[in-house]
Protein backbone atom coordinates (compact mmCIF):
# COMPACT_ATOMS: atom_id res chain seq x y z
CA UNK A 1 0.00 0.00 0.00
CA UNK A 2 1.20 3.83 -0.93
CA UNK A 3 -0.06 6.52 1.09
CA UNK A 4 0.39 9.80 -0.94
CA UNK A 5 -0.17 13.14 0.23
CA UNK A 6 0.44 16.94 -1.68
CA UNK A 7 -1.34 20.06 -1.67
CA UNK A 8 -1.96 21.45 -5.37
CA UNK A 9 -0.87 25.07 -5.92
CA UNK A 10 -4.65 25.14 -7.54
CA UNK A 11 -7.80 26.00 -5.37
CA UNK A 12 -10.47 23.80 -5.76
CA UNK A 13 -12.67 26.46 -4.94
CA UNK A 14 -10.87 29.22 -7.54
CA UNK A 15 -13.84 30.51 -9.95
CA UNK A 16 -11.77 31.36 -12.56
CA UNK A 17 -10.11 28.02 -12.80
CA UNK A 18 -12.67 24.81 -11.73
CA UNK A 19 -10.72 21.84 -12.47
CA UNK A 20 -7.52 23.22 -12.34
CA UNK A 21 -6.47 21.12 -9.28
CA UNK A 22 -7.46 17.83 -11.41
CA UNK A 23 -4.69 18.95 -14.05
CA UNK A 24 -1.76 19.47 -11.57
CA UNK A 25 -3.05 16.49 -9.40
CA UNK A 26 -2.25 13.72 -12.52
CA UNK A 27 0.57 15.16 -13.17
CA UNK A 28 2.02 15.17 -9.63
CA UNK A 29 0.70 11.38 -10.15
CA UNK A 30 1.84 10.94 -13.10
CA UNK A 31 5.87 12.23 -11.76
CA UNK A 32 5.25 9.59 -8.87
CA UNK A 33 4.72 6.63 -10.95
CA UNK A 34 7.59 7.18 -12.80
CA UNK A 35 9.82 7.38 -10.22
CA UNK A 36 8.56 4.39 -8.66
CA UNK A 37 9.14 2.80 -11.66
CA UNK A 38 12.60 3.65 -11.87
CA UNK A 39 13.04 2.42 -8.45
CA UNK A 40 13.32 5.30 -6.50
CA UNK A 41 13.19 4.55 -2.61
CA UNK A 42 10.30 5.16 -0.39
CA UNK A 43 9.81 8.24 0.88
CA UNK A 44 9.26 9.84 -2.36
CA UNK A 45 9.88 13.56 -1.30
CA UNK A 46 7.42 15.60 -4.02
CA UNK A 47 8.38 19.07 -4.86
CA UNK A 48 6.93 21.49 -6.78
CA UNK A 49 7.91 23.15 -9.82
CA UNK A 50 10.01 25.87 -8.49
CA UNK A 51 11.44 23.57 -5.60
CA UNK A 52 8.72 24.00 -2.88
CA UNK A 53 8.09 20.63 -0.96
CA UNK A 54 4.54 19.76 -1.58
CA UNK A 55 4.06 16.14 0.09
CA UNK A 56 5.10 12.31 0.17
CA UNK A 57 4.67 9.23 -1.49
CA UNK A 58 5.43 6.58 1.36
CA UNK A 59 5.17 2.82 1.37
CA UNK A 60 2.52 0.73 4.40
CA UNK A 61 2.35 -1.66 5.66
CA UNK A 62 -1.15 -4.08 4.60
CA UNK A 63 -2.19 -2.38 8.09
CA UNK A 64 -4.22 0.76 7.95
CA UNK A 65 -2.97 3.38 9.73
CA UNK A 66 -4.52 5.10 12.86
CA UNK A 67 -6.49 7.86 12.42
Amino acid sequence: MIRISFETETDSLDPDKPGWWRMEAADILRHIADRIENGENMPIRLYDRIGNAIGTARELSYLPEPG
